[in-house]
């Protein structure tokens, strides 16, 4: 299967669709608030919740348009929150992005993202991860 047309991203752009539907959050032609962070129309892309969730300021490459997807952020009984390598081999991935969720990430990042290069993306209002349960 090919990666669809779309009037606004270019097959250079676009990544393969994962064929996990099970266990895949798909986020296409979405509007999602995080702080800054809008996504918006036609914005696509293939990644896991626990993958999202796991995105520290140093998978974010803002000037290739890029992120990087290594590890996953897993909820374990007992335990908590678990920041985990990706679930195969296979998950470790560079997903293209384009250039308007770049500058949308670039926004998100000087407004709400600590500088540490750890620091994640995406946090609770008391600066922790994000629990995938909570996540509608």
């Amino acid at each position: 299967m090919g990666v669809p047309d779309h009037p606004n991203i270019s097959k250079s752009e676009a990544q393969e669709p994962m064929t996990d539907p099970a266990i895949l959050l798909s986020l296409s032609n979405i509007t999602k608030r995080f702080g800054a962070l809008v996504a918006n129309d036609a914005i696509s892309l293939d990644l896991r919740k626990g993958e999202i969730l796991a995105l520290a300021r140093r998978h974010i490459d803002v000037e290739g348009a890029r992120i990087s997807v290594t590890r996953s952020l897993q909820e374990i009984t007992g335990v908590g929150a678990v920041l985990s390598p990706t679930k195969s081999t296979s998950g470790v991935r560079v997903v293209a992005i384009p250039q308007r969720l770049v500058d949308v990430l670039e926004d998100h990042l000087a407004d709400h993202v600590k500088p540490d290069p750890d620091a994640l993306l995406f946090t609770n209002s008391y600066g922790r991860e994000v629990r995938a349960s909570l996540w509608t």
